[in-house]
């Protein structure tokens, strides 16, 4: 086995199923911490979907050293790929190309919801282009939670990155906290709403709110998101209103994944030959010693050079 990468709860190894009549690679995750309940929920909810943008769940199990306790792993499909953010950087895809990635994950999401789940953790770091296909993957359903699943983080908040919460999880959090503190339970609207900030940042590099939120005050407090056309001037009118609308204050405004799914597709049908712009500028070619050039929009900057990942590589 080689490992790939570790995280707070995992560690992922890319492995070869050894059962009789099995082969090819798997993404294997391992827990690091014993009877880790966070797999079983996982596990469970990833049974649950089937979609061609969700890695598929190929075993599940626990680990039983010789002495000692049990570590419970899953293996999945293992896909060979980037991130979203870094096949922006080396793709410059045009906003043709962004609506129909972005409809693909809808798809995932819908699927999930549909399944009674929620991801909770959607980002461009939780997804994957495969670089046999160029096909998207939802990934990292290590935060996600289903109807009647047990809840194991402390409140107020579940399992995710700040910087794609909801305002509505934010206003849903009263300073200072007192007894009985209500975790707040993010729904299909939520994971929506992650999906406006990982668009947004693929056409402009930047956060809705200029940087990563720390506090409740980047989404609540301002009048509205900012236009991603008015960042980025080769952004498509169709994919700066669907990215507005996934950001939307009011969750009711976002719509579903289902129906967000179609309306992104219709729009990349439809557009004409201005979505097909590339939305970033080429590097200009320059000597070794020159300065590099200012720059108004740039594709997000990965925070690691580029390298491969396998599927479970968020490691939640």
């Amino acid at each position: 086995m080689e490992r790939r990468g570790v995280g707070a709860y995992g560690a992922v190894y890319h492995a070869i199923r050894a059962e009789p009549g099995t082969s090819g690679p798997v993404a294997l995750k391992l827990a690091l911490h014993p009877r880790d309940e966070r797999f079983a929920r996982e596990v469970e909810l990833l049974s649950r979907i089937r979609h061609p943008n969700v890695p598929r769940l190929v075993d599940h199990g626990v680990w039983q050293p010789p002495e000692g306790l049990a570590y419970p792993y899953l293996a999945m499909e293992l896909i060979d790929g980037v991130s979203l953010y870094e096949w922006v950087r080396e793709h410059r895809p045009s906003s043709r190309q962004v609506l129909q990635v972005i409809a693909r994950l809808a798809r995932a999401l819908a699927a999930t919801h549909a399944a009674g789940g929620v991801h909770r953790d959607v980002k461009g770091d939780n997804t994957l282009v495969s670089d046999a296909d160029g096909r998207v993957f939802l990934t990292d359903f290590g935060s996600g939670h289903y109807v009647g699943a047990a809840t194991l983080t402390p409140p107020p908040f579940p399992p995710g990155t700040p910087a794609y919460r909801s305002p509505e999880a934010w206003r849903s959090v009263r300073l200072p906290l007192r007894e009985p503190i209500v975790p707040y339970a993010p729904g299909p609207a939520d994971d929506v709403f992650a999906l406006g900030v990982t668009t947004f940042r693929l056409v402009t590099g930047e956060y809705p709110s200029g940087e990563a939120p720390a506090s409740s005050s980047a989404h609540v407090e301002g009048a509205g998101p900012p236009s991603a056309r008015a960042l980025n001037s080769r952004c498509h009118e169709a994919l700066d209103e669907l990215t507005s609308r996934m950001l939307s204050v009011s969750p009711e405004a976002r719509g579903g994944a289902h129906e967000l799914a179609e309306v992104l597709e219709a729009a990349a049908h439809e557009a004409g030959p201005e979505a097909d712009v590339p939305l970033f500028e080429p590097e200009p070619a320059r000597p070794v010693e020159a300065p590099a050039p200012r720059r108004y929009v740039a594709p997000p900057s990965p925070r690691r050079s580029r390298r491969r990942w396998s599927v479970a590589a968020g490691l939640g």
